[in-house]
């Protein structure tokens, strides 16, 4: 069945970018004719991945995981600073959520296999994108109250309780990651 959900996504990768260009694990994302599209194409193609990794626990698996990834959050970052709408923003600050989530999942496994600490570093990278995106729409709503007139003090207080959330957010996550005490 996820072999099928690969063709499909590769399907719909390919409707994204155009009849001749590459889907492989990299799909051309600098040429995206419906990059939002492309986006959403990647994020489950990296999920499918995933999943076929952890039925079938090979090292190519996950470098194709984590290959398909490393590619979204190039076009993820691309999109933020060329995209402004509210609901553009919010769209793609989900995506970089869930998608951060998994990326780190496949590079912590790749740690795990290889025992290479360039992974590490890949999962920290993934994982600050994941920050980033939270932080920066918390950042955008809080401007928002600003100038709705909501007093400073409580800007401030709801900010730090946001980035706090954030923080214990990702840590419980990894604490999940680790498996039962």
């Amino acid at each position: 069945a996820l072999k099928n959900a690969l063709d499909y996504v590769n399907r719909s990768i390919q409707a994204a970018t155009g009849p001749k260009a590459r889907v492989g694990a990299a799909p051309d994302i600098d040429n995206a004719e419906f990059p939002y599209e492309l986006l959403n194409g990647i994020a489950v193609k990296g999920e499918v991945l995933n999943a076929l990794y952890a039925l079938d626990p090979t090292r190519q698996n996950l470098e194709n995981a984590m290959a398909i990834f490393e590619n979204g959050l190039k076009l993820l970052n691309r999109l933020r600073r060329i995209h402004r709408a509210k609901g553009q923003r919010h769209q793609l600050g989900a995506t970089a959520q869930s998608m951060s989530q998994q990326a780190v999942a496949a590079a912590y496994e790749m740690y795990q296999l290889t025992d290479d600490e360039q992974y590490i570093e890949w999962a920290f990278r993934f994982a600050e994108t994941s920050k980033g995106s939270i932080l920066s729409d918390a950042l955008r709503d809080l401007e928002a109250r600003r100038v709705a007139g909501v007093p400073e003090e409580i800007l401030r207080e709801e900010q730090n309780l946001k980035i706090n959330c954030a923080f214990y957010d990702e840590a419980i996550y990894f604490e999940l990651k680790k498996g039962p005490f």
